[in-house]
């Protein structure tokens, strides 16, 4: 069956025990070869949610940083997979799974910024 809907470019990334206790992370080469001249310096990783993630991206060196109090926040201990979604210049879509390889049951918060309510979603289910 062919798909009409668009296609937006993504990357999964494999925490360490490393990469949670810092504040950075290093994405993959190959996306940052195609996308990172179109990548703002300063932007919002948007989980499901609504939950925001403030970051800023180093071009130069293909890194995420500001992300050790997300890390914190949703207690990742390593083993966690993210899968970043990239849909232009301001927005990447962010979903976590877990350790079992299933998206996790979001934690209810806010961040101070953020002035809306979180939306309650229950993960995906894929039969």
């Amino acid at each position: 069956m062919e798909s009409f809907g668009l296609e937006a470019p993504k990357f999964v990334k494999i925490l360490s025990r490393k990469d949670v206790v810092g504040n950075e992370l290093k994405i993959p080469s190959s996306f940052c070869t195609q996308f990172a001249e179109r990548i703002r310096p300063k932007f919002h990783l948007k989980l499901r949610t609504g939950f925001l993630v403030p970051v800023e991206f180093d071009k130069r060196r293909g890194v995420l940083m500001g992300l050790g109090s997300f890390f914190n926040q949703f207690d990742f201990k390593g083993g966690e997979m993210l899968v970043f979604e990239y849909f232009g210049r301001l927005d990447f879509s962010l979903s976590v799974l877990g350790t079992n390889c299933s998206e996790i049951e979001y934690p209810m918060m806010v961040n101070s910024f953020q002035y809306s309510i979180q939306k309650s979603i229950a993960p995906k289910t894929t039969i």
